[in-house]
């Protein structure tokens, strides 16, 4: 929360960010883009990425990741909602 706090004084953190930000420290997930359709969308820039012989390791790394929360039930929840992964049980 404090770190939230300090970046989104700065000048060059985004309302969106903010917003995001704010969401995910209070626990709201509700999905304005959910999860599934992240995961779906690495998916496709991967397959064109490999048809196209073009590595992508940070695109690779980030789809395991939505792909990892999708498989744990959060695929309905908000982009943000990919940060549960990292909150002990």
């Amino acid at each position: 929360a404090k770190a939230i706090e300090i970046i989104a004084a700065t000048p060059v953190c985004s309302p969106a960010a903010k917003t995001a930000a704010n969401a995910m420290l209070a626990g709201n997930f509700v999905p304005l883009f959910p999860l599934e359709l992240v995961a779906k969308d690495f998916s496709y820039a991967l397959e064109m990425a490999a048809a196209n012989d073009t590595p992508l390791p940070i695109t690779q790394a980030a789809a395991r990741l939505f792909t990892a929360a999708v498989a744990r039930g959060l695929g309905g929840d908000n982009i943000t909602g990919v940060m549960q992964l990292y909150l002990e049980s």
